[in-house]
């Protein structure tokens, strides 16, 4: 399976769909709107993602990401019931995965609602499904100041479900967190991953 691409940006479409040229082999990738701006690619130059790969019967399909905590959110959205990964790119290219978790965090349906290819119903689901499961970016404000415990505890939780989503066993997800137990509360969520990815391709 691709796991990540590194290569030129031939093209950009508005539905964010991309080529990518690696070594003269153009790989079609899907990518939610915006991702690629995130990744701060244009036509020509030099871009980097994180993929995932599809496969369903006979179709292989790739579906990229500006960073990894961004694919990690994509592959937890398709773990719910009636969430494709069209689904998921759509409702990425929609809302910030920092705005996606404090909406399920609070339930706001209403808000959710509103996103294009989601109804009550599924709004309801997501809710449910993703609550204690979905990382954040590591980047939004909270409703208050955390005291070091309650933000480090948090941030243990989010960046354990990460790897678990990624498909890490938990109990192995588990031995990278608390390596990085002490540097939870001041690094950012993004560093933490990235971080607990080199532990666990290493051990």
């Amino acid at each position: 399976m691709i796991g990540r691409l590194r290569g030129t940006l031939v093209s950009s479409e508005s539905d964010g769909a991309a080529i990518v040229d690696v070594g003269g082999v153009g790989y079609e990738v899907f990518c939610p709107i915006g991702a690629l701006g995130r990744a701060r690619a244009e036509v020509g130059s030099e871009v980097t993602l994180a993929i995932h790969t599809h496969v369903r019967e006979e179709q292989i399909a790739l579906f990229g990401f500006p960073s990894e905590i961004e694919r990690a959110v994509f592959r937890t959205l398709i773990g719910v019931p009636n969430v494709g990964p069209k689904l998921a790119v759509a409702i990425l290219g929609q809302i910030g995965i920092d705005e996606l978790h404090r909406a399920v965090q609070d339930r706001d349906v209403p808000r959710l609602k509103k996103l294009s290819g989601i109804g009550a119903k599924t709004a309801e689901v997501l809710t449910v499904q993703l609550r204690d499961k979905l990382p954040s970016g590591g980047g939004a404000a909270g409703p208050a100041p955390k005291s070091p415990s309650t933000a480090s505890e948090g941030k243990s939780k989010q960046l354990h479900a990460a790897l678990v989503s990624m498909g890490y066993k938990p109990a192995k997800a588990e031995v990278a967190v608390q390596k990085l137990e002490p540097r939870l509360a001041e690094t950012a969520l993004a560093d933490l991953l990235r971080e607990a990815l080199a532990i666990l391709t290493t051990s």
